[in-house]
């Protein structure tokens, strides 16, 4: 029995053997085939190529002028002088004007450009600026020192708050800067608006 069973699995096995190189063979063999197909049908489109060309060459090789006939003297002087004039008389295409109108269409392109305006300056209204004394003070800090204080003073001038001071409240024992003073509520608002966006702490007081 053991001998039976593996004589069944070698034989098996030869069997999955003989399959798969078969199926080697076969896939070989369809791609010899598919190339072999495939040069023939190169060789036709050359072989066609090739007949094509002759017959241009066999075409215009016919009206020249053969060796033999000129050893033969069997040249037609006649029909040779009508076939020059015939090339003389043939009119020279002119050259296109292409690039010449691209030429002018460039510079009449360039010509006609709108006259670009400078840019015009808006003037800021700054007269929020300037204070009028008013009972809206524009507060821009409180320090112990009065040359800290004496620095944002010299800050503010020099963005245009020309009316800055240093003013110390009653009891308080700070220097608090002042920039600017108004009547109109309005103004004092603004102020503050610059004063925050230019990184200055700053608020109103009444």
């Amino acid at each position: 029995m053991g001998r039976l069973v593996r004589i069944s699995i070698y034989a098996l096995i030869i069997l999955i053997l003989y399959f798969w190189v078969t199926a080697i063979v076969r896939s070989y063999q369809n791609k010899s085939v598919e190339e072999e197909n495939i040069q023939i049908a190169d060789t036709l489109s050359l072989d066609s190529m090739s007949v094509d060309l002759t017959n241009i060459f066999a075409d215009d090789t016919s009206a020249l002028i053969s060796d033999g006939d000129v050893v033969d003297g069997k040249i037609d002087y006649e029909s040779l002088d009508k076939k020059v004039k015939e090339m003389e008389e043939k009119p020279v295409p002119a050259p296109s004007p292409k690039k010449e109108s691209i030429n002018t269409i460039g510079k009449s392109g360039h010509q006609q450009k709108p006259s670009v305006k400078p840019n015009e300056t808006k003037l800021i209204n700054a007269s929020f600026r300037n204070g009028d004394g008013g009972q809206f003070k524009v507060m821009a800090g409180s320090y112990l020192l009065k040359d800290n204080a004496s620095k944002m003073v010299k800050k503010l001038k020099s963005i245009g708050y020309k009316d800055a001071e240093i003013v110390v409240f009653n009891a308080s024992g700070y220097h608090s800067v002042i920039a600017c003073r108004h009547t109109s509520e309005g103004n004092a608002r603004s102020a503050v608006a610059e004063l925050k966006s230019k990184g200055i702490d700053s608020f109103i007081k009444n």
